[in-house]
């Protein structure tokens, strides 16, 4: 039997204010009976940095362009998941999701 949380893709827009989107996704992921702590870090400018938990770290990085939107977004998983976001004139976003195989153990 695997030991640790369950494995959860969640697909979300983000909302830094944790109302909404792939950061309220995480608090509901991360403590869905209560037994979970989950610790924030935000930037000067109240905008996340990581996210952090008693499971290990869920988001590792997060980078932002002027405007406050998302740039980048590193996870905390082996793979080093990391999502790339575009905007175009019209604010549409498009991004890139790459993923780093982890090592294979013995």
């Amino acid at each position: 039997m695997p030991s640790g949380p369950p494995v959860v893709l969640s697909i979300a827009g983000f909302d830094p204010s944790s109302g909404a989107g792939v950061t309220a996704d995480i608090k509901t992921l991360a403590a869905p009976n209560g037994e979970s702590k989950v610790q924030y870090d935000y930037s000067l400018r109240g905008l996340l940095r990581s996210v952090s938990s008693s499971y290990g770290t869920l988001i590792s990085s997060m980078t932002y362009n002027v405007d406050g939107t998302p740039k980048v977004v590193t996870y905390g998983d082996k793979a080093k998941t990391t999502v790339q976001f575009a905007y175009d004139d019209h604010d549409v976003v498009n991004y890139k999701v790459s993923r780093t195989p982890p090592p294979l153990s013995g």
